[in-house]
């Protein structure tokens, strides 16, 4: 199957027990498999204080071609060549670290693009992924959830002082 994004991704964020996690500003991400393979990932964005986050599908899809000029070597492929599945994420502090020091080094990236990773309260929440498929991914709208665990502070305090 051929990928065919939605017209709209929704994402919401569940505690463990399945009841909404209204937290603002964690950061979701979407990630394009080729061949069962991360190809492509993109921002959904930071959450609103219902612990919602939305992106619509033309707009990944401007983004992709957006970068498909400017990375010409590493995106060669039209999106609906791509699997019809995506990963939706919380991505971890690693991987957030991870792309502001990738923006660094790139001279033409957005502003706003890093003021969304700089304002993610990631840290505080457990990763988590999302690997959704077929018919689920095509349509008009995605609507899905991402369950994860918010850290409190005492276990955070733990944690930084471990070796």
């Amino acid at each position: 199957m051929m990928l065919r994004l939605p017209t709209s991704i929704s994402v919401r964020l569940l505690d463990q027990s399945g009841l909404p996690l209204h937290e603002r500003d964690v950061l979701i991400a979407i990630n394009i498999l080729q061949r069962g393979a991360y190809y492509y990932g993109n921002l959904v964005g930071l959450t609103d204080p219902s612990g919602v986050a939305t992106v619509r599908g033309d707009e990944i899809d401007a983004r992709y071609r957006s970068d498909c000029k400017v990375f010409p070597m590493d995106y060669r492929l039209e999106l609906i060549e791509c699997d019809s599945m995506i990963e939706v994420v919380i991505l971890s502090p690693k991987e957030i670290n991870d792309a502001l020091v990738a923006l660094d080094a790139v001279a033409i990236a957005e502003p706003q693009l890093r003021a969304q990773y700089l304002r993610a309260r990631n840290r505080e929440f457990d990763p988590a992924l999302l690997r959704l498929e077929g018919d689920s991914v095509s349509g008009d709208a995605l609507d899905c959830s991402l369950t994860s665990r918010h850290r409190n502070s005492s276990e955070q305090d733990l944690r930084s002082k471990r070796p």
